[in-house]
């Protein structure tokens, strides 16, 4: 991983530590099968959301579908596009790439780009991680559109774990949590709702994978 290695240990750290806990979350409501939570995001102005969705599938056939921005397109519904800019690392077990993100208007949000970092790691437990946070300055990032603002994501993930049902299936939980400074002059109530929209790709994911085992 070179230069990012530390970036990529605690981003994972983070993610991991704020999906587990517990406390200070407080609870908003439950949407299409998503249970969605919120909190302060460290010391920021902005909230943290975290979605719970059970899924009935196991690990290891989802995690196809979040591995690529095309495997991710069916039913990432609040991105517009996404590009790797570069890949840094691919293998089974890892993957690491810098990325350009651009999101669709959500509702007073007019579309914002992201260039961030991410990780996509299979853990001991047999769980998945794939996580984003923004890196600043990238020497290879394309320039912002018009009518494009570039924002600031502070930290994205959803980890999958695997969960074994009374009758023996394997299911998934998945712990999803989104949390951005869009920049330029929106209310933080506004950067909120739209973060816990977000939050329900979990269930457009869910929706996708049904499909296509119907094909």
């Amino acid at each position: 991983m070179g230069s990012y290695d530390r970036f990529v240990e605690e981003l994972i750290e983070d993610c991991m530590q704020l999906g587990a806990e517990d406390d200070a979350w407080k609870f908003m409501k439950e949407d299409k099968g998503v249970k969605i939570y919120q909190r302060r995001y460290k010391d920021s102005k902005f909230d943290v959301v975290k979605g719970i969705t059970m899924l009935p599938f196991p690990v290891s056939e989802i995690e196809p579908h979040t591995l690529t921005p095309e495997s991710r397109k069916p039913w990432s519904h609040t991105v517009d596009r996404e590009v790797v800019l570069e890949m840094l690392h691919e293998t089974e077990e890892l993957r690491l790439s810098i990325e350009q993100i651009t999101t669709n208007k959500i509702f007073v949000i007019s579309p914002r780009d992201f260039v961030v970092l991410r990780v996509a790691r299979r853990l001991p437990d047999g769980s998945c991680i794939n996580a984003t946070r923004s890196i600043g300055e990238y020497k290879s990032a394309p320039g912002v559109a018009s009518g494009v603002v570039r924002g600031e994501v502070l930290i994205g993930s959803s980890v999958l774990y695997p969960r074994i049902q009374p009758n023996g299936e394997e299911w998934t939980e998945c712990v999803w949590l989104g949390a951005s400074d869009t920049k330029g002059w929106i209310p933080v109530s506004a950067v909120n709702m739209a973060i816990a929209s977000a939050a329900l790709a979990t269930a457009h994911m869910r929706d996708h994978i049904e499909k296509t085992r119907s094909k």
